[in-house]
């Protein structure tokens, strides 16, 4: 959270002299900070919002709520070392127990949650790219598109991951351990279920059993998501084909097609480009001269094949692409712990004279090393693999360039008009 809060106060300061900062002439570094105000504003919002759900401020855990373990008081010589902590009951409101900061197995707690806080962004925005594809198909009326890769898409994707985040969602939701109520109180290994969803579909053992049924539910999903496959793979590619062979005489060329399940039947698609939905790399282009290379029926076919692989090999790349999320958290925080403790903490404990002196030296170590490191270089690296998730693994999902320039959002030229917003 402290270091969301220092981004954010920064960008809202560069955000409050935008006109006096535009009017002069900045130097390279000023200039780059000063065009990415909006975005700074928006990282130092959303790394606010981890910081508080991973109860991080400056590497410390804040006592937002009462704690829901304590520590019993020993007043025996023999007391050891070791924090024995003791949970009251309760559930914490928000976030993470600031306890588990004190914990000996609290990196392997953190490690798990960050990972699985990951897994759902990363299915969560994929699937939102999924929407904007579907969305895209009713905007442009391509039918084929719609049904034939659009919903079949975010059904599967929402039958295997969907529920992969469903059940890391469910095991947090139930008190595992002691007389939890349930024939098995020790809690499941998620990554044995999953993977046991395409070896043994169906079946689940006792002791890595989450809900009652289980096993048929995975069963039906599973089979759903199969399902999918040839729904992406086939339907498209024969329908064009077998339009484009009906008004070529079967000739295996084609230059246009007028049908409804292209468009709205307004409107005569060209297919000479390979994209057969009708999309801008099947039109005409000024730059190019109109010139297009012409593609046979199997062209289409492995074309469609492509697609399909992709997307079904993608989605378990991509999903596994946005543990980076995780990586980046797990090193930024301990960075900020290293950095807390051995430029600041230990300075704080000296005692005499020096004391103040060193703990003044060490908070000035302490927060260059901080701006430096965590909000200067750490920052661009965050910046760097978010900008390839969002190009990579969101985009992917319904961009497609076909030809035409990519144009990003410029507040400044939809002001002005000369960009649709």
């Amino acid at each position: 959270m402290g270091h969301g809060i220092l981004l954010f106060t920064s960008s809202c300061f560069i955000i409050s002299k935008e006109k006096q900062l535009g009017a002069m002439k900045l130097d390279e570094m000023t200039a780059v900070l000063y065009s990415g105000r909006y975005m700074l504003i928006l990282m130092g919002l959303f790394s606010f919002y981890c910081g508080f759900i991973y109860n991080d401020y400056f590497s410390m855990g804040l006592r937002l709520f009462t704690p829901t373990w304590e520590v019993p008081e020993c007043h025996e010589p023999n007391c050891t070392s070791t924090v024995q902590f003791v949970s009251t009951g309760d559930v914490y409101p928000a976030g993470v127990d600031p306890t588990w900061h004190h914990a000996e197995n609290g990196l392997l707690f953190f490690n798990s949650v960050k990972m699985k806080m990951s897994v759902i962004f990363g299915v969560t925005q994929m699937t939102l790219g999924l929407c904007l594809k579907l969305a895209n198909g009713i905007h442009f009326k391509e039918r084929l598109d719609i049904w034939f890769e659009a919903v079949p898409q975010i059904i599967f994707m929402l039958s295997l991951f969907g529920y992969m985040c469903f059940i890391i969602i469910y095991k947090w939701l139930v008190p595992w351990g002691g007389n939890c109520g349930r024939a098995n109180c020790n809690p499941p290994s998620l990554i044995t279920t999953l993977i046991n969803i395409a070896l043994s579909p169906g079946v689940v053992a006792q002791d890595q059993q989450l809900y009652e049924g289980q096993g048929t539910v995975q069963l039906v999903l599973l089979l759903v998501a199969v399902i999918q496959v040839p729904l992406m793979l086939i339907p498209k590619p024969y329908y064009l084909v077998k339009r484009m062979n009906a008004h070529h005489g079967g000739s295996g060329r084609h230059s246009s097609v007028d049908d409804p399940m292209l468009d709205d039947g307004s409107q005569q698609i060209v297919l000479d480009g390979l994209d057969p939905s009708g999309r801008a790399d099947s039109l005409p282009d000024a730059d190019h001269g109109g010139d297009h290379e012409e593609h046979s029926a199997g062209d289409i076919w492995i074309h469609q094949g492509i697609e399909t692989i992709e997307f079904c090999l993608g989605c378990i790349s991509n999903t596994a692409s946005y543990l980076r999320l995780w990586a980046l958290s797990l090193a930024h925080s301990q960075l900020g712990t290293v950095f807390l403790e051995k430029a600041l903490l230990d300075f704080i404990v000296v005692d005499g004279a020096l004391g103040p002196i060193m703990a003044f030296i060490g908070y000035g170590a302490f927060a260059g090393v901080t701006f430096a490191v965590l909000m200067v270089m750490d920052n661009l690296e965050c910046f760097l693999h978010a900008l390839r998730l969002h190009w990579v693994e969101f985009q992917n999902k319904f961009f497609k360039a076909d030809g035409v320039k990519f144009t990003p959002l410029d507040f400044e030229a939809v002001l002005e008009g000369r960009q649709q917003a």
